[in-house]
């Protein structure tokens, strides 16, 4: 939950993304997908950073919290 929005981390081969979804009437307002070799497996808020861990591949995504532009990735 960040300033009126739900951010959403998804799970699925191929279909795993990350959203902001808007919470008065469920509009997704942006969504990234993250690579079909990933099971996104959920997200945290750190600062002003995202980040999104993997299932399996071991592998958290960054992003700026500000724009959701993804900035790097670590293991």
């Amino acid at each position: 939950w960040d300033q009126g929005a739900l951010l959403e981390g998804t799970g699925l081969y191929g279909k795993s993304q990350l959203r902001k979804v808007n919470a008065s009437d469920g509009a997704i307002e942006y969504e990234h997908n993250i690579g079909e070799q990933y099971f996104g497996e959920g997200i945290a808020m750190v600062d002003d950073k995202i980040v999104q861990l993997t299932w399996k591949h071991r592998v958290a995504l960054v992003y700026n919290k500000a724009d959701l532009r993804q900035t790097g990735q670590f293991t």
